[in-house]
């Protein structure tokens, strides 16, 4: 919530950005990684970053030089500035044990193009279903605001009115004479959902995969992330294994943190098979679809496990896209319906009092 507020105050111009975006990180590893390809060490490389990048990032890579000057290491000094997560510093760890630290800028970039387009393509899909509800929301407010009206040209009527034509008239009393209890109402329902949210944060997290609609799509967006982050981590070198534990750095829903956390604790158990570790423990949560187990299991066989992610990742991203592009014919038929019912109710109370005005 204090994020989303964040945000609004920022794009109303109401609050200046104090914390980097996934774009301002992402011009920054563009910058470090040409000044790295172009032969310089990391440290004349950032100090050429340190002027190029964008202003906001400018401090924070004058914060990283002082901490490399102190004698810290480079994903170390990322790590103390706070806006990196561990993920990619941990993947700028290996690539600097390992000396390649220019690849895994390479790819970290590629990384966060593809989270950035995603998370552009989902927010543009998910727009109908914000205008949509935005439409009915003053269309309701103007329902109740035609209502009135009726009722005080009505009153003035000696005749009896017809039965759905009182009952709309009354419902629409209702609202108007205990709006304020409502609105107390509403705001006590926002604050208990916010508690009771934090106090069972997974069994919330779990419902986002089962929502109509927004489930499926969440599902696949999780995945294909998963995927592209251990298919990162597996290309620096790091066991298919360990790169469960990047993909758990990553996540921010509890419920597919602990799934991933479950196979890691499966994995780390003596005796207990690759693929058996994944299937048990996707048998308590049912998230994974078999097809990703045995792909990963065949990659790992095989010696292809990168290539095994990647597919994976380009399968959720295609199915990612054919769910957002039927999102508009899933929202608007029943929103149309709900809007049709609406302006039903009130012509046919109006049409009914008319009737009993002039006839």
């Amino acid at each position: 919530m204090k994020h989303i507020l964040y945000e609004l105050l920022v794009f109303l111009r109401l609050k200046k950005r104090t914390i980097p975006n996934d774009n301002e990180i992402l011009g920054y590893f563009r910058m470090f990684y040409l000044f790295l390809s172009a032969g310089m060490p990391v440290k004349e490389s950032l100090e050429q970053c340190k002027v190029t990048v964008s202003p906001l990032m400018q401090p924070i890579t004058k914060k990283i030089l002082s901490k490399l000057d102190n004698g810290d290491d480079l994903e170390l000094a990322m790590q103390e500035t706070k806006v990196f997560p561990k993920y990619i510093t941990d993947l700028v760890e290996a690539g600097r044990k390992n000396g390649s630290l220019k690849d895994i800028a390479l790819e970290i970039i590629f990384f966060l193009e593809q989270k950035i387009d995603i998370k552009r393509k989902v927010n543009s899909g998910l727009f109908i279903v914000k205008i949509m509800s935005f439409i009915l929301v003053v269309l309701i407010v103007a329902a109740f605001i035609v209502i009135n009206k009726f009722k005080e040209i009505l009153n003035d009527t000696k005749g009896e009115l017809p039965t759905f034509t009182k009952l709309v008239l009354d419902f629409g009393d209702i609202v108007s004479n205990n709006w304020y209890i409502i609105l107390f109402f509403i705001i006590v329902l926002l604050i208990s959902f916010k508690i009771l949210k934090k106090q069972y944060r997974e069994k919330f997290d779990s419902l986002m995969f089962k929502v109509p609609i927004y489930g499926p799509i969440y599902k696949n967006l999780s995945f294909y992330r998963m995927s592209r982050i251990m298919s990162l981590t597996v290309q620096t070198g790091i066991a298919v294994e360990d790169s469960f534990e990047y993909a758990s750095l990553a996540v921010d829903n509890i419920y597919f943190k602990n799934f991933i956390n479950k196979i890691i604790d499966n994995l780390n158990k003596k005796d207990m098979l690759f693929k058996d570790a994944i299937e048990k423990a996707n048998k308590e949560y049912k998230l994974l679809d078999n097809s990703f187990i045995l792909i990963l299991a065949a990659g790992r066989k095989s010696g292809n496990v990168k290539v095994a992610l990647d597919s994976c990742a380009a399968d959720y991203k295609r199915e990612l896209m054919s769910l957002l592009s039927t999102v508009s014919d899933k929202v608007i038929t029943p929103a149309l319906f709900i809007i049709f019912i609406i302006v039903a109710i009130i012509y046919a109370a109006k049409g009914q009092s008319y009737k009993l005005l002039y006839f």
